[in-house]
């Protein structure tokens, strides 16, 4: 069940970030799918770039991990990492139902639609050392740039109390 009775626009998210002072820039491009279409297809952006997992459980307990892109994510891992039995990516009907969202939008700028405690939220502890963050403001052909701490503020505010995750430097060399 969603926060909010509607589903909210891009553009609306993009006002609210706007409002608090939060928002960089907003960059257009085509439709990007994946990590790889990002790299391809975004241009040379200021900021972390992320790539966003939606999680679910054995038990039916759903997590979104945002993390620097070049970070390798093994499920295994993170299962322990986090204290999970198992780890899968969730199916495309509970991202849309929780986030409101398609595969390839999914950001933690969706939260806007998720009942507060429906998920956990995981952030990767090496985005600190970026003051934006690159977000799809629930799309895929925006990019906004985000300032870590307006995006984080937006996540409380929305019932989402971000859990730093530190990851191994060993784990991923490279953009960020």
């Amino acid at each position: 069940m969603p926060n909010t009775p509607a589903a909210r626009t891009p553009e609306e998210v993009l006002d609210l970030l706007r409002a608090r002072g939060a928002l960089s820039a907003v960059h257009r491009h085509p439709p990007l799918h994946t990590v790889e279409d990002a790299r391809r297809l975004r241009g040379d952006l200021e900021g972390a770039y992320v790539k966003n997992l939606f999680l679910r459980d054995r038990a039916g307990d759903l997590a979104l991990l945002v993390c620097l892109s070049h970070r390798p994510i093994d499920l295994q891992a993170l299962r322990h990492r986090l204290g999970y039995r198992r780890l899968s990516f969730a199916a495309p009907e509970a991202l849309w139902e929780h986030l409101r969202v398609r595969p390839g939008s999914v950001s933690p700028l969706a939260l806007i639609h998720a009942a507060p405690g429906a998920l956990a939220l995981y952030v990767d502890e090496g985005l600190r050392d970026h003051p934006l963050t690159n977000l799809h403001p629930l799309t895929n052909e925006l990019t906004a740039q985000v300032r870590l701490e307006g995006w984080t503020a937006l996540a409380r505010e929305w019932g989402f109390e971000p859990c730093w995750v530190r990851f191994e430097e060993s784990e991923g060399e490279g953009e960020g």
